[in-house]
């Protein structure tokens, strides 16, 4: 069995590893990013350098978020990717909505598109290990 090493270098994901809340199509996207990245998804936010939203985060969603991201070593990184996450996409208008604009979730990272080019994604992802 090999061992994975521990060396992160500027254009690889090195051994950060990330957590992917959502449920829509970016989420699909992302994940095969990464596979594609060769790098590893955490099964536990407890596990996760990189907290990842993609999809609409209503009131009630921010909530289990912010747990996520408390659970999350630090120092954390969250990403939000893809027009839903950014700025709510066509959701953006309901009350429901919630902008993430609060600790602990505020996006050091967003990649605002629908669907997030591929090279873009990858981008996004590596500049947030």
């Amino acid at each position: 069995m090999a061992e994975q090493t521990a060396v992160k270098t500027p254009f690889s994901p090195g051994p950060r590893r990330y957590f992917v809340a959502g449920g829509n199509c970016c989420s699909r996207a992302v994940k095969a990013a990464l596979r594609e990245m060769g790098a590893m998804t955490a099964a536990s936010p407890k596990q996760a350098d990189v907290l990842v939203i993609t999809g609409p985060v209503n009131r009630k969603m921010q909530i289990v978020l912010e747990r996520i991201a408390e659970e999350m070593p630090r120092p954390a990184m969250i990403v939000a990717i893809g027009d839903c996450a950014v700025s709510g996409g066509v959701f953006g208008r309901s009350p429901a909505f919630s902008d993430m604009k609060r600790e602990p979730l505020t996006p050091g990272r967003t990649l605002a598109a629908c669907p997030p080019a591929g090279d873009a994604l990858k981008a996004a992802l590596t500049e947030a290990a």
